[in-house]
């Protein structure tokens, strides 16, 4: 009798807990990482989120073998069940009383993404109820696809990374379309546990379970007998791999025009990006010798327009402001003029490259041009007076 009066307590809780609690809108209020890719989709730099996590922007899918591979560790009756698996609730049941402790909390994969959005709150009877009716009544209004998604998008992957598209690039510095069925087993394994079981931390026991997944996929005759050979035999991942930084003053610059936090698409050419930044770099090395610390160059389509690579300063070492956009920095109009009307002046036979120009104060109207020095130097040469 008192079992049956906890029961309907329990189902009545619970009914309210459906009926009145409403679903997180967003589910995920968290700031986004803001990446920049180029025009075919490689990555060219990336800025951490507000909260110093490396949580990229939503992706668009998720990859086949991902989800696979996530689906038969996690919940592999995700399409099936409503939100709630009674079947594996009871097997977690009785798998904690036979071990006298909680072992298993038989969470689908519905109910993990309400406990992320929902903070992660301590484990209890009554948080567990709550996450049950918020995922039930998730599954009414939300597509399975939106909700694997909206999972594989805010997993935990250990220490700042979050996100299986931030994990893919920090594990294996590729996005998560171009992985491995070993790597894609590595990437679903991660969230279960990331504190214990971390790339370079537990490697047997990390090991071990991505066998396990692999064996699972081939079971289910996803991968044959030799591609599950060849999988197990790729190393684990041993440590985290840099973010690529290429481009970072469009970053910045697109950053500071409203793209903060979004999967920026840019008209870049990664090749010539990268070449455009290594000559740059050279030139502006060579220079150093003379003082000058600084140089931008920016490629463009002449015919379409679109800009191909964009180099907003150079890398040199010491304190030049190098973080200083120079191709978007403001300067004396003069000075840019000076190049096109000496070839102007050539272009009209005008003056001849080396002929002498006079060098001393003038006066226009009330308008005095000077030497950046304030001095005169009488006749210079007009390649040097261009200088």
């Amino acid at each position: 009798m008192k079992i049956g009066k906890a029961g309907s307590i329990m189902l009545l809780a619970f009914l309210i807990l459906f009926l009145f609690i409403p679903l997180p809108d967003p589910l995920f209020d968290v700031p986004y990482a803001t990446t920049l890719k180029s025009d075919d989709g490689t990555l060219l730099s990336a800025a951490i989120a507000d909260d110093q996590q490396w949580r990229f922007p939503v992706s668009d899918s998720i990859p086949a073998k991902l989800e696979s591979a996530l689906l038969l560790f996690e919940d592999e009756y995700f399409y099936y069940h409503p939100g709630v698996n009674p079947v594996s609730l009871f097997r977690a049941a009785r798998q904690n009383f036979n071990a006298g402790k909680t072992v298993s909390g038989g969470s689908t994969l519905t109910m993990q993404t309400v406990r992320m959005a929902l903070g992660n709150q301590p484990r209890t009877y009554t948080q567990k109820l709550l996450e049950m009716a918020i995922a039930l009544k998730m599954e009414l209004f939300h597509k399975k696809s939106s909700i694997l998604k909206q999972y594989v998008d805010h997993a935990p992957y250990g220490g700042n990374i979050v996100g299986v598209s931030a994990a893919s690039y920090r594990f294996f510095g590729r996005p998560p379309d171009q992985l491995s069925w070993a790597e894609a087993a590595t990437l679903a394994i991660l969230p279960n546990n990331p504190a214990s079981i971390f790339p370079g931390k537990n490697q047997a026991a990390f090991l071990k379970k991505r066998d396990h997944l692999l064996d699972k996929i081939h079971n289910r005759g996803l991968i044959d007998k030799d591609e599950l050979f060849l999988a197990k035999q790729e190393p684990l991942p041993q440590n985290i791999k840099p973010i690529p930084n290429k481009a970072y003053h469009l970053l910045y610059r697109a950053m500071g025009e409203g793209l903060k936090g979004k999967d920026i698409k840019s008209t870049l050419d990664a090749r010539l990006q990268m070449a455009a930044d290594k000559l740059v770099n050279e030139h502006s090395k060579s220079l150093s010798f003379n003082q000058i610390h600084n140089a931008a160059a920016i490629v463009l389509d002449i015919r379409s327009g679109n800009t191909l690579a964009y180099v907003g300063n150079s890398n040199a070492s010491g304190t030049h402001g190098q973080h200083v956009d120079i191709i978007t920095s403001r300067r004396s109009p003069g000075s840019l003029l000076k190049p096109f009307l000496y070839a102007a002046a050539l272009d009209e036979n005008l003056i001849a490259p080396r002929e002498l120009l006079p060098d001393v104060p003038v006066f226009y109207k009330g308008f005095a041009p000077k030497n950046f020095d304030k001095e005169y130097r009488g006749a210079v040469p007009a390649d040097d007076a261009l200088i």
